[in-house]
């Protein structure tokens, strides 16, 4: 009896091993990457911005924004290029948003856009 139990033993730890490495290790980088990325989502300050200008073609909307404190820019009037064009729908002139910007390819980009109600 204990020697089947032994060899069950060293079975079970030998088939253990036979999952490969890569598999294993992908999967626990996958799950990081997607926690990650949700707790920066979660952790973006949104900006207060009033909307002056709407490029529905090139997917692009002038802001009159508060300072951005993420990428540490002043408060000034600038254009950006937004993550989707659909975001620009239901946004119209002097309309009050809060919005999150981040940097790619070296260009600044709307990943966030948010029309705030008026009181």
């Amino acid at each position: 009896m204990s020697k089947t139990l032994g060899l069950m033993l060293l079975l079970s730890c030998s088939s253990a091993n036979a999952m490969p490495h890569d598999a294993v290790n992908h999967a626990a980088h996958s799950a990081v990457a997607q926690t990650a990325n949700a707790a920066q989502q979660k952790t973006t300050e949104l900006t207060k911005a009033t909307v002056r200008k709407i490029d529905l073609a090139q997917g692009k909307i002038t802001l009159k924004h508060e300072a951005i404190k993420n990428i540490g820019m002043p408060p000034m009037t600038m254009v950006f290029k937004v993550a989707d064009p659909a975001m620009l729908q239901g946004i119209a002139l002097d309309d009050e948003v809060l919005f999150a910007a981040e940097k790619q390819d070296r260009k600044l980009l709307i990943t966030v856009l948010e029309k705030q109600q008026k009181p």
